[in-house]
């Protein structure tokens, strides 16, 4: 056993068999980081991504807004008070009143079919894109919320245009809501959308953001 223990301590003594050996475990930790990364960011088959598909209904509920006058009491006046707030929010940060107008009653439609809270949605898009709609990183992800082309094979059409902004928005809003209903934790859910699983800088992020916009109305506004 001690003629074992010493041979052994011997070839552990060599330098370049140390490093070899610690290269090798390093090597071994990275596929299994690769493989965790993976798993945790791929759509699970088992919890499926939910359908993404605009339907009259939904845009019924949510009458395009006339910013020409203050919105008329009625059945949609929540709504058209909530899409007037985050029009004005948007424009503050140097979003054209027309693009502003747009992404709010998308975001209205969204949040509301997908119940995601809009401080929520707002706050991954700023984060993603500082609200550039024609925005592409280093990766490849493109428009507002930064949507990776490979879920339009997974969530809609291979066609999709992810620049146009009711796409965008329409997709971002279903890949948060699938990674709520796989890991029931928005911290969780924020860190796969984001690709950064582990990591905490990315929520961070997003809270810091929605703390920014926490004056905006909850999900509940978005029912009345």
């Amino acid at each position: 056993m001690a003629s074992v223990a010493q041979a052994a301590s011997a070839w552990w003594l060599h330098p370049a068999r140390r490093v070899a050996l610690l290269s090798l475990i390093a090597l071994l930790l990275l596929v299994m980081v690769h493989l965790l990364f993976g798993y945790l960011t791929e759509p699970n088959p088992a919890v499926s991504p939910p359908a993404v598909q605009l339907t009259p209904q939904m845009e019924r509920e949510v009458p395009v807004p006339n910013t020409a006058a203050p919105p008329a009491r009625g059945r949609h006046f929540g709504r058209m008070v909530w899409m007037k707030d985050i029009t004005s929010l948007l424009q503050q940060e140097g979003v054209s009143a027309p693009v502003s107008q747009e992404i709010a009653r998308w975001l209205m439609i969204y949040c509301r079919h997908f119940r995601i809270p809009p401080d929520v949605a707002l706050a991954v898009m700023y984060v993603e894109s500082g609200f550039d709609r024609f925005a592409v990183s280093n990766a490849g992800a493109e428009g507002l919320m930064q949507v990776m082309p490979f879920w339009r094979d997974k969530l809609g059409d291979p066609d999709d245009n992810l620049f146009n902004v009711e796409v965008n928005i329409r997709y971002g809003c279903a890949i948060i809501r699938h990674y709520l209903n796989r890991y029931h934790s928005l911290d969780l859910a924020l860190s796969a959308y984001n690709g950064s699983v582990g990591s905490r800088r990315y929520v961070r992020k997003v809270h810091a953001a929605m703390r920014r916009f926490g004056a905006i109305p909850t999900l509940a506004d978005l029912k009345q």
